[in-house]
């Protein structure tokens, strides 16, 4: 074995450090999305009203610069929210009793100079003046038709959680390679659960 001159690795030494500055640098680009950007479920609640169970929530929804540079760009952004109602068992894993998917998409309308929503599932369809007013619009879910609450077994503890996130699958295809390498396309909130 050769003797290492002072001021220079040797090959084991600095393959040990490569590895580790690669493992350092994989931990930090996973946690750029938390840092880049911000989808949570602040509050939500259900209640019973004529027998339809009713949901409302506030949602905290902060896109990064790519997406946002995207939309102005003409590129539309659909944003989901994955909601499920389930069951607890004592002995068995939790039952999901009904689950459903809200899609929303944002768009930038450049002759009228308007932001546009569209709910994907109904087609109804708001435009607002203003990026934040309609991040605002977006953030607020009020008197939602959940359930039938006759569509529940009866007995038991059901729970319900929800989620919001950026559909990667919505983007144009040649976008796509570009959002799942980028930290910053990946945006999701953590599931928030409460009684129904």
């Amino acid at each position: 074995m050769s003797p290492v001159r002072p001021g220079r690795l040797s090959p084991l030494i600095a393959v040990r450090f490569c590895r580790k500055l690669g493992l350092l640098l994989g931990l930090l680009w996973l946690t750029v999305p938390a840092l880049a950007a911000d989808f949570r479920v602040v509050d939500a609640g259900t209640h019973l009203e004529k027998g339809v169970y009713l949901l409302s929530a506030r949602l905290k929804l902060h896109f990064p610069d790519g997406p946002l540079e995207a939309l102005q760009n003409g590129v539309p952004l659909t944003i989901d929210l994955d909601i499920q109602v389930f069951r607890q068992r004592e002995w068995l894993w939790d039952e999901i009793a009904a689950q459903l998917q809200q899609r929303f998409r944002l768009e930038y309308r450049a002759l009228p100079r308007q932001y546009v929503i569209s709910n994907v599932n109904s087609g109804e369809l708001k435009s607002f003046s203003e990026l934040k007013l309609a991040i605002d619009f977006l953030s607020r879910i009020e008197r939602f038709p959940l359930l039938d609450a006759s569509l529940l077994p009866p007995g038991g503890s059901y729970l319900v959680r929800m989620r919001a996130t950026l559909d990667i699958e919505a983007l144009p295809v040649p976008l796509q390679l570009v959002a799942y390498l980028s930290p910053e396309w990946r945006i999701s909130s953590e599931w928030y659960t409460w009684p129904l």
